[in-house]
């Protein structure tokens, strides 16, 4: 069974770049847009990793990073949080996230990093 992936990021531009590297890598991925998509998804189903963008449009994802490692069905799973941000202070509230990754970022390092996070699973 492949390992599923959620994606969060408003920039349509960079999910698909996501998209297309992790089913490259064969994972089960799925995107959302917005928060709201987001949370109606996690509701059906339990991804084993999401990525995620520090700055939605339509929601705080240092509070979804919050709920998500605060709720028993989803506090297992990995929170890799892709940022524009190199200002350490501006990450810091992240404290709920497993890993930031700097925007843009190399593809096969991307593929390397989700890869490391699921195998530790």
């Amino acid at each position: 069974m492949l390992k599923k992936i959620f994606i969060l990021e408003d920039d349509p531009d960079h999910r698909d770049i996501m998209e297309i590297i992790l089913k490259g890598a064969e994972y089960d991925v799925k995107s959302f847009p917005d928060l709201k998509s987001f949370k109606v998804a996690i509701l059906e189903e339990i991804p084993d990793l999401v990525v995620m963008d520090l700055m939605l449009p339509d929601g705080n994802s240092l509070e979804i990073c919050k709920e998500l490692k605060e709720t028993p069905a989803t506090s297992h799973i990995p929170i890799l949080v892709l940022t524009a941000h190199t200002n350490p202070l501006k990450i810091m509230g992240v404290k709920y996230a497993d890993e930031f990754i700097a925007k843009p970022f190399d593809n096969d390092e991307f593929e390397s990093i989700v890869a490391n996070h699921l195998s530790e699973r």
